[in-house]
């Protein structure tokens, strides 16, 4: 996921933020076949969050990850604006 906003002075920034996803009942071979590196995707789904305590330091650390229901592939074609949804069932 990328934020983009404007700072105080004006110009543009941009942050990216990645997110684990969970993919199950067998769409994960999918997703894993199908998706490269820049791919454009919707995925729906819930949150989980996942709490453990770090081996090495002892502090508590968590992470969030999407459990995916759906995950559509939006592939962008050359000269159209609009996008093709290719659904993974």
């Amino acid at each position: 996921m990328n934020d983009r906003w404007k700072d105080a002075t004006g110009e543009k920034q941009e942050r990216v933020n990645w997110l684990n996803v969970a993919v199950f009942n067998g769409n994960g071979e999918n997703v894993a076949e199908f998706l490269k590196k820049g791919s454009h995707v919707l995925i729906e789904g819930s949150l989980r969050t996942s709490e453990w305590d770090d081996k090495e330091s002892g502090q508590k650390r968590w992470a969030v990850e999407i459990v995916a229901s759906q995950v559509i592939f939006l592939e962008k074609k050359p000269q159209e604006t609009q996008r093709k949804l290719k659904k993974v069932k």
